[in-house]
């Protein structure tokens, strides 16, 4: 199985973050709606041209492989970018592949000011679930293990007449 996890709450800055994902400049990373090398700049304008420092500066969320999937760093951004696409139209995206663990992982950090309303990102478990049923469809493109998405009672409501293909 891979596996979609979202952190609750916020131990780092976002600068901490960013560092966290992007701990080496040649850590194979791409970013939706900004450049990688300027993150934390470019999600600190949106936040000031829509008037909100504060609060919750940005979501957390890996999604990883198991043990025996071996991908080069490439297609790993490329199935993260085909992952963030689900937010690309309104949120800045910092997609980094880390390969230096006994399972290969993406790690995604997304402002949470939308571009284009500055209206705060507020994901339910429904909305997580939509994530997780999005990332599924693109981990069948490259015949990947897909998420359990049965894994919240939330998740059992939304699928129960629902298959992924």
């Amino acid at each position: 199985m891979s596996h979609l996890r979202f952190f609750n709450g916020q131990p780092r800055t976002l600068s901490g973050i960013l560092e966290y994902t992007l701990p080496e400049e040649d850590t194979p990373s791409i970013g939706i709606n900004l450049c990688p090398d300027t993150a934390y700049e470019e999600m600190q304008v949106v936040k000031e041209i829509w008037r909100k420092p504060g609060g919750r500066k940005y979501k957390h969320y890996v999604l990883s492989f198991e043990e025996e999937v071996q991908l080069p760093a490439e297609t790993l951004l490329e199935i993260g970018y085909k992952v963030g696409q689900y937010f690309a139209d309104e949120y800045q995206l910092l997609i980094s592949a880390h390969q230096n663990t006994d399972n290969l992982h993406l790690h995604f950090v997304q402002n949470t000011i939308n571009m284009l309303t500055g209206k705060k990102l507020n994901l339910t478990k429904g909305d997580m679930l939509d994530v997780k049923i999005h990332a599924n469809k693109v981990l069948a493109e490259y015949q990947l293990n897909p998420i359990d998405l049965h894994d919240t009672p939330a998740a059992l409501a939304k699928t129960q007449n629902q298959t992924i293909q």
